[in-house]
């Protein structure tokens, strides 16, 4: 499905297996936009195929906006509360949040260590957060730490920055994957 790449890693002597799902939704007002509701209805069904995997994660580019809205059953769900950094929410986040509640399924921005958590694309237009890694609940608990951090400190950690020129910018969108379990 345009937009979603999933891969599956299987440990070959204890057949543990972890999907990594990679994720691109376009913007609400892009002329590539498309039905979010459709977007995650077909990952919501990739999801329940491989709900055999001991592990699972999403991460991407979502282009949604959740704001404050829950994203899982405050009164069925044991799951810690998130601060949000951005309050402003759309309907690509309408959309996320309704496929988060069907599939058991959170985000760790903003829910495992807050000294941690930053905005994901900060620009000229301001600072949002609409990349995500989400996991379902009962993976969570092996989650131990997630980190948002930006493309510039990568570059300047790994001694990139002589490869950088004048065609070449850094990405405003922030890497969501410094995740430890």
């Amino acid at each position: 499905f345009d937009g979603i790449l999933a891969l599956l890693f299987e440990d070959r002597e204890t057949s543990y297996s972890f999907m990594c799902i990679c994720t691109y939704l376009p913007p609400e007002n892009s002329v590539w936009g498309r039905n979010a509701f459709m977007f995650y209805n077909h990952l919501l069904q990739l999801v329940y195929t491989f709900s055999d995997v001991d592990a699972l994660c999403i991460c991407g580019d979502l282009n949604s906006r959740i704001g404050s809205m829950s994203d899982y059953n405050v009164d069925l769900d044991n799951v810690p509360a998130r601060i949000p950094l951005d309050k402003t929410k759309n309907l690509h986040g309408e959309a996320l949040i309704d496929f988060l509640l069907d599939a058991k399924m959170c985000v760790l921005n903003g829910r495992l260590n807050s000294h941690c958590d930053e905005h994901t694309v900060v620009n000229s237009r301001g600072k949002l957060v609409v990349d995500y890694m989400i996991v379902p609940h009962d993976v969570l608990n092996m989650c131990k730490s997630f980190e948002v951090i930006y493309f510039e400190k990568l570059v300047e950690e790994a001694k990139l920055i002589q490869l950088i020129s004048e065609r070449c910018k850094i990405p405003e969108h922030a890497e969501i994957g410094r995740e430890h379990l």
